[in-house]
């Protein structure tokens, strides 16, 4: 990692300016584009999550109301998916930090293609967690949805950063 975009208060300023305008860019473009963004992420989580739930032997329906949510349906309860459960907005974040950090293009692109999967496969073992929960302490479901995960999302996506960032040679940075 480098220590100058730690010292120098410049470049602490110009990383901090950068992210507020890339976060203020992706929040604008996944809700003027959710179609094209948003959605199509939504319906990929939500898809395979109803796959592995099948392959754990839990009965699912997966329905939709178009352009908004999807509905996971099992036997002991009925999941509306929205995007705030698939963290494609807390991911918004993770490219806005990608995009601002000074870093090469080629090893932006690989610390987004490297979050994708890992993160994709996390929102997937989010919701199979959370319906295993439902089945075993439903009470508990309402509390590690809002409160409980949420914060485990901000931090996964802040670790695989971190992660991103400390792995960056400091001599094939601009």
């Amino acid at each position: 990692m480098t220590d100058a975009l730690f010292y120098d208060a410049r470049r602490r300023l110009v990383f901090c300016a950068l992210f507020g305008l890339h976060a203020l860019f992706m929040a604008y473009t996944l809700d003027r584009w959710d179609a094209a963004f948003s959605l199509p992420w939504l319906q990929a989580i939500s898809y395979s999550t109803s796959l592995l739930l099948e392959l754990m032997g839990v009965t699912v329906s997966l329905g939709a109301v178009p352009g908004d949510y999807a509905i996971l349906s099992m036997n002991h309860v009925v999941f509306h998916v929205t995007r705030e459960c698939t963290g494609v907005y807390a991911l918004g974040l993770y490219v806005a930090a990608v995009l601002s950090y000074p870093a090469t293009l080629g090893q932006r692109f690989a610390a987004l293609a490297w979050c994708l999967q890992t993160f994709f496969g996390y929102s997937i073992a989010r919701l199979v967690l959370l319906d295993v929960i439902a089945a075993v302490a439903p009470d508990w479901t309402g509390f590690l949805n809002i409160y409980l995960l949420v914060i485990v999302t901000a931090g996964f996506l802040l670790w695989l950063w971190a992660t991103w960032v400390n792995h960056l040679p400091d001599d094939s940075r601009p």
